[in-house]
């Protein structure tokens, strides 16, 4: 399954109808993630995110900074799902297509094969540990 968003041509996949009854599936959430991130809004991107989580400063001055700096095309394919005690590991192949906001400034590709650990929080799907959180780095500017 994938979640893609790209706010320059307005294309989005959102895996949608859920019921209020029954949480939302993981993927949804990175559907969430992806299109967050492809609007360049922090705010809600970190909302996928569990603040109780290992490292979640840092995550959260990273992707403040990402997309603060960046316009941003983000896909997250889904390659495998395994039941993990109280959540789920999703191994992803995470895509980001970062370009700075200035004129001259760097593009950047990254593609990335990640391991996300996601459980229920307070009823909905919460990324709690990430094992390449260098994905969300913001730019490298010289």
């Amino acid at each position: 399954m994938r979640a893609i968003a790209h706010s320059a041509f307005g294309v989005l996949l959102l895996l949608s109808g859920s019921s209020a009854l029954f949480p939302a599936e993981p993927v949804e959430a990175l559907a969430r993630l992806a299109e967050a991130l492809s609007q360049n809004n922090a705010t809600a991107a970190l909302e996928v995110f569990d603040a109780k989580m290992p490292g979640y400063g840092a995550l959260e001055s990273n992707i403040e900074a990402l997309v603060s700096q960046s316009d941003i095309l983000c896909a997250i394919d889904v390659v495998e799902e395994r039941d993990a005690g109280e959540g789920k590991d999703l191994d992803v192949d995470w895509y980001l297509r970062v370009k700075s906001q200035s004129v001259s400034g760097p593009v950047e590709r990254r593609r990335e094969r990640v391991t996300l650990h996601i459980k229920l929080v307070g009823g909905k799907w919460k990324i709690t540990s990430l094992s390449s959180p260098k994905i969300l780095q913001p730019l490298s500017v010289p």
